[in-house]
């Protein structure tokens, strides 16, 4: 017997798990038998591969599956011109005729070969022979038994099942030896039980019983119809026959060898869950089930789509191999099944099984289609089983990481790659790819260095994208070096050199490029060419040279809407809207419709001298056009509202997002954009919006962006969501934050009260992330808000420590942490040092100073130090007049308050939101009520004037109660609700109300409010609670036990209260 053994595993891989092939190699056939036995069953079977080795399964070898293959291979093909291609073939033909041409030149010269026929002659047996006709020569050689019969009867039963009978019978009548005579039969009963033939394999023993007189042994007839019935799919026969043995067996169960037969025969027929029912059965038996039994069940189940179902059938029963793995996985990979290839990753772990390398890249080639960590551990994994990735699954999962930017993935890969010095030039183009996918165009650019140090030249092509890259990197250096080397016949290459040279400001660089083509390729130019040269001359303000090359351009081609839209765009530059309009009217003489590029283009030009009426003006022409308002619109519309002085022009530029037509998810810089412009006007219903809508989108979220959601979220009052953004910026996707994203979520956790987390998350990343003085600045802001000084000025030499370079803000913050306390001396100490270093104290720094002394009720101090404040040319602002209004409130100096409003006029400072409370607050303790509400309702009604928020609300319910006026507190709560863009009522004002209208004799309608806060502040899916101030609940429920209405009334609210996340005392509805 030969050296050399199949491996049925092998065969099961072919896709002949149930032919004769395979159970010859089973039962130890030569490899020479197993071959020709093979010739015939391969010859029709389907097999993917091709002949030569270079389908499927030669890809999935590099690590590709077909469908990737094919994907990188278009991704790839921009950067194989057809010449390299052509001189291939060519230089492959050359060398083909010379080769030809020397062995025939040596060849020792003999009579002349016999020529050959190109067809078969009919009339010659050995090629005419059928399965039959060939067995039957074989047989005449002499004896036959064994596995050349098996070869032969496989092949005749194949061919025609018909004679198969009577064929065989017959020659075991001649066969010899009974005992001869019986192994062969026992070896041609297996062939059409194997096959599903029970009809077959019942006349097989029938004509041997007839013929020969030779009775089947009946255990071995038994499990030949077994397995014909089970090969066949015919499970009501199978469990009939398994009943039979039951019924007959001492212990009343079935054989492990029938069970063995059967779950392979349901096997052959794809089957999985009939033959995991068997294998069950087998396990329940006390036998072990075979690892490769558990392998071919699974790849039966991934072409039937049953391997989940049978994984969780599995699970605690039957040991999974590791073979199996390596099917299951690449199952996950193929349907794209993330929660299973986790769950086998567990199983696997937890039987201790190690993966396949199979396994392992399904894996990476699974999880790299997704964000985050997972891809690059499965890729460190595999490494530590002992696996090196080849260099077309690397090349691969870099190709995947463009599409899903994961830029940390790809880099890793890369330098692994490098490490092994298995970084191809192919590898470089896709890492270059994935770069620019993600706009990291200065990396890809980068990699130009690295490929001419290994002395590779780019193709044309890879010089134009290089080209491109450079001018969107704004790598001047690298764009004229590019620019000697590119293809001068593709038009691409000069458009973006062009390009590189407006964008650098270098107009002289620009035309002569331009003029570089008109002489070399005249052919070339086109209106694209002059338009780009048109850009770079407007953007840089040059319009005479811009009309100039527009005359010229005159006599040789017809302007196009492009080059209108560029004049436009240029006369908008330089502020002149009228020419701008005018050319929009040359435009539409020329017979060209404007586009919204053309009105876009105008409204930009009117946002930027603030005419908000034009902007209006032009958003009205471009209704009555029908054209809808494009990305570039909103986007412009957003900024204006940010720079507008005037509130209710910047509502207005905001409430074009109410409009049907105005998508603010199909593109992250518009959808930035209006985070933005909401978050600074505190328009917290479009916000609001906005962040919900986030989820559902098509939006690929950028750090920038994950801050501005964290901003959002904070601003709407919702820590859980801003949790939820960073866990998905950091977990599920596994990106990098930066001081910034860092920054907002810190300073969210910090306006929320939840200084310890805020602490925690910095100490968790202050050595991943550079910390900067902002960051810092604000985590003491926190601890001054709780006034603990002590923790601020550990921030302090902690920042110190670090070489952290202290600044006006980090100095200031601290100082406030201290003057909020009372602390004055250690903040006057604070306020030398911070003059020792070379921070100027600002405003800023001055209004935490007077503050302090407001504390302490020395308000002639702060008196003094803002008229120094004054004389050291500083402008006095709102932060400061709030300081000195609240303390003068605080310690009854109305006079001086009084001087302080006038002296905010003369200084021409715009009153806050904060202001108004404290003017609110200062009517209501000289008992002037009508003047509080003359101040809110005028600020109400005053387009400029300071925004009435919840704060303003509480107070002026508050100064009602506290003038004794309740009726009123009622009437301006019900009118605050209809306020505009009111953000109240909150928990502060309903608390006001419920613990102050039973003093005055509103005991059930404090009741009523309390009920409605319960409806109206119950926290809403990822919102902060709102809940009541304890104290003021309190005093309700006193209210009600002394008028005894506990039973009526209190019980009932504890537990509406209750059921609304509120906390009830239960110390409170003691009678």
């Amino acid at each position: 017997m030969s050296r050399t053994r199949f491996s049925s595993r092998c065969l099961l891989g072919a896709g002949l798990s149930a032919s004769p092939a395979l159970f010859a190699c089973e039962n130890g056939a030569s490899a020479e038998s197993v071959q020709e036995m093979l010739h015939t069953e391969l010859s029709a079977s389907p097999l993917d591969s091709k002949a030569d080795g270079s389908g499927p399964a030669d890809l999935k070898y590099q690590g590709l599956e077909p469908s990737a293959a094919l994907e990188e291979a278009n991704s790839e093909q921009g950067f194989i011109p057809i010449s390299s291609i052509l001189v291939e073939i060519i230089c492959f033909c050359l060398a083909f005729m010379s080769i030809r041409h020397f062995m025939k030149s040596t060849r020792p010269k003999g009579p002349p070969r016999p020529i050959k026929q190109m067809c078969e002659v009919s009339e010659s047996p050995k090629s005419a022979a059928t399965p039959l006709q060939a067995w039957r020569n074989h047989r005449q050689q002499g004896p036959v038994h064994g596995q050349d019969l098996l070869k032969h009867a496989s092949r005749v039963f194949s061919w025609d099942p018909r004679t198969f009978v009577q064929e065989f019978v017959t020659h075991l009548e001649d066969a010899g030896q009974p005992a001869q005579v019986r192994e062969d039969l026992h070896l041609l009963l297996d062939i059409p039980s194997k096959c599903g033939r029970p009809d077959i394999t019942t006349a097989l023993a029938q004509a041997a019983r007839d013929r020969l007189g030779l009775e089947v042994e009946a255990v071995r007839l038994h499990h030949c119809m077994l397995s014909a019935y089970a090969s066949s799919g015919q499970e009501a026969k199978v469990e009939d026959m398994l009943d039979q043995e039951r019924a007959q067996s001492n212990n009343g169960k079935v054989a492990v060898r029938s069970l063995a037969v059967v779950a392979r025969g349901y096997l052959k027929n794809g089957k999985a869950q009939a033959a995991f029912r068997k294998l069950a059965e087998m396990k329940g038996s006390g036998h072990e089930v075979p690892p490769r039994a558990v392998s071919e069940l699974f790849e039966v189940a991934a072409k039937t789509g049953d391997v989940k179902d049978i994984l969780q059938s599995l699970l605690g029963k039957i040991p999974v191999p590791s073979d199996a793995f390596g099917i299951i996985l690449e199952y996950c990979f193929l349907t794209e099944d993330f929660d299973m290839a986790s769950s086998a990753e567990k199983l696997a772990k937890d039987q201790g099984t190690t993966l396949p390398q199979e396994g392992f890249e399904s894996m990476l080639k699974l999880w790299v289609k997704k964000e985050g960590g997972k891809a690059l551990a499965v890729f460190e994994a595999i490494q530590e089983a002992g696996f090196h990735p080849c260099e077309g699954l690397c090349r691969y999962l870099i190709a995947r990481c463009a599409d899903s930017q994961n830029l940390h993935l790809a880099e890793h890969v890369a330098t692994y790659l490098r490490s092994r010095d298995e970084m191809s030039f192919s590898c470089y183009k896709t890492l270059m790819k994935a770069y620019a996918y993600a706009g990291q165009y200065d990396k890809a650019c980068d990699l130009y260095a690295e490929i001419k140090l290994k002395g590779w030249e780019p193709d044309a092509v890879m010089y134009g994208s290089l080209i491109k890259f450079a001018a969107k990197a704004g790598r001047v250096e690298l764009s004229h070096e590019l620019a000697d080397k590119f293809d001068g016949k593709c038009i691409k290459n000069y458009m973006w050199l062009i390009r590189s040279a407006g964008q650098e400001g270098d107009v002289n660089r620009a035309i002569a490029t331009f003029r570089k083509l008109q002489e070399g390729q005249p052919e070339l130019v086109d209106v694209m060419a002059y338009n780009v040269t048109l850009d770079a001359c407007v953007i840089n303000k040059e319009m005479e040279r811009a009309l100039e090359l527009l005359k010229e351009m005159h006599s040789t081609h017809s302007m196009n809407l492009v080059t209108y839209n560029t004049m436009i765009k240029g006369h908008c530059i330089i502020g002149n809207l009228a020419n701008a309009q005018r050319a929009l009217c040359d435009m539409e003489v020329a017979g060209i419709a404007p586009d919204a590029a053309s009105f876009s283009c105008l409204l930009s030009g009117a946002s930027k001298a603030m005419n908000f009426q034009e902007t209006l003006n032009i958003l009205d022409e471009m209704d009555k056009r029908r054209i809808p308002l494009d990305s570039y619109v909103t986007s412009i519309m957003m900024q204006l509202s940010r720079k507008l002085p005037n509130k209710r022009e910047a509502m207005q530029a905001l409430a074009i997002l109410d409009r049907p037509d105005v998508r603010i998810f199909e593109d992250e810089v518009v959808f930035n954009t209006v985070l933005d412009a909401c978050i600074f006007r505190r328009d917290l219903n479009r916000l609001s919006r906005a962040v919900d809508g986030y989820p559902d989108s098509k939006i690929k979220a950028s750090i920038r962006t994950y801050g501005l959601l964290i901003k959002a979220c904070a601003v709407l009052h919702r820590t859980q969501g801003c949790w939820d953004f960073w866990n998905e910026l950091v977990h599920s996707r596994g990106l990098q934050p930066n001081d910034v994203t860092l920054g907002c979520m810190i300073d969210a956790l910090v306006e929320a009260q939840k200084i310890e987390d805020a602490l925690a998350l910095f100490q968790d990343f202050k050595t991943k992330v550079t910390c900067d003085t902002i960051i810092y600045s604000t985590l003491i802001k926190g601890f001054a808000s709780t006034g603990d000084a002590d923790r601020a000025m550990a921030l302090y030499r902690d920042m110190k420590t670090n070489g952290i370079q202290m600044n006006h803000i980090a100095f200031t913050t601290l100082i406030n942490a201290h003057a909020k306390n009372g602390l004055m001396k250690r903040a006057e100490q604070l306020l030398e040092e911070m003059e020792k270093e070379g921070c100027k104290p600002n405003g800023i720094t001055y209004a935490s100073l007077i503050r302090g002394h407001c504390v302490r009720g020395d308000l002639s101090a702060a008196l003094k130090l803002f008229q120094q404040m004054l004389r050291c040319g500083f402008q006095a602002d709102s932060v400061i007049f709030n300081t000195l209004l609240d303390g003068c409130v605080q310690h009854g100096n109305f006079p001086l308050a009084d001087e302080l409003l006038v002296e905010m006029q003369s200084h021409n400072v715009s009153p806050s939101n904060y202001t108004l409370s404290i003017i609110v607050k200062m009517w209501s303790k000289r008992g002037e009520l009508d003047k509080a509400f003359e101040a809110v309702y005028s600020a109400l009604e005053d387009p400029n004037g300071p925004y009435v928020d919840a704060q303003v609300g509480a107070c002026m319910v508050g100064s009602c109660i506290h003038n004794k006026a309740p009726k009123r507190a009622i009437e301006v709560f019900n009118d605050m609700k209809t306020w505009p863009n009111f953000d109240g009522p909150d928990a502060n004002t309903y608390s006001a109300l419920i613990s102050g209208l039973p003093r005055h004799g509103f005991l059930t309608k404090a009741v009523s409010l309390a009920e409605e806060a319960c409806v109206v502040l119950k926290a809403k899916p990822g919102h902060d609670k709102r809940p009541l101030a304890p104290n003021a609940l309190w005093q309700l429920f006193r209210a009600l036990r002394n008028e005894r209405l506990l039973d009526e009334l209190g019980h009932p609210l504890a537990q509406k209260l209750r059921d609304a996340g509120m906390q009830v005392d239960d110390k409170w509805l003691d009678p």
